[in-house]
């Protein structure tokens, strides 16, 4: 029983918490830390910023979106290693909630989706379209970092595509 205790601890202090995410800055991987795994990914500003991504990493309680500082080869092609520059932590999505990463934008969609754009939205039935905007970040890359911005004129549409 003692060992099932020790082991108990031992992974709540290995395992990620909401409250150690700001470990992972300036992080440089692969490889990825144990417990966590990349979802997926894209970069942000294509094609004028080359050099950051957003990444959706699963750290076991929570999900993680880390903006990304990519490290390329001397002939500036293959990717080395990415950099952890910023973590954000969103809430859970709710019920009829979506986190969008890519597919929001300010005013309306005549650009289509902005890439530095992430936004907790919901929706309703099998609209494509949000029926409001919760929460909404903005990636400032000159900072390198996640703003919380204000919803009033962000719009989120779903990536019917990519279901």
């Amino acid at each position: 029983m003692r060992l099932l205790s020790i082991y108990s601890v031992l992974l709540v202090l290995v395992l990620p918490s909401a409250h150690s995410q700001t470990t992972y800055v300036g992080l440089r991987y692969p490889p990825l830390s144990f417990g966590l795994s990349k979802l997926g990914g894209y970069m942000t500003g294509w094609p004028e910023d080359s050099v950051h991504s957003i990444a959706q990493i699963d750290g076991g309680p929570s999900t993680m979106l880390w903006l990304e500082r990519i490290q390329r080869d001397a002939k500036d092609s293959a990717v080395v290693a990415y950099e952890v520059k910023a973590v954000l932590v969103p809430p859970a999505p709710g019920p009829d909630q979506a986190l969008m990463l890519g597919t929001c934008a300010l005013g309306n969609f005549d650009k289509g989706g902005d890439s530095k754009l992430l936004a907790m939205a919901t929706f309703v039935g099998d609209s494509v379209t949000a029926k409001r905007v919760d929460r909404a970040w903005r990636v400032d890359l000159k900072s390198e970092r996640f703003v919380e911005i204000p919803t009033k004129g962000v719009v989120c549409f779903k990536d019917v595509g990519s279901e």
